[in-house]
């Protein structure tokens, strides 16, 4: 019987290892992009501390 378990337990543990999805070099960049491009513009409006 715990040897039932002990195989259970290890093909569910790779089935869940398998089952998650890597992300694509795509992906990524994309993501690494959407970000930078955020960042291009510190002032966004905001003229707090412009000392005016």
């Amino acid at each position: 019987m715990k040897k039932v378990i002990l195989i259970a337990a290890v093909l569910l543990t790779s089935v869940g290892l398998y089952s998650c999805e890597q992300d694509s070099a795509d992906e990524t960049q994309a993501l690494y992009e959407n970000l930078q491009a955020g960042d291009d513009d510190p002032t966004d409006g905001d003229d707090r501390g412009s000392g005016n």
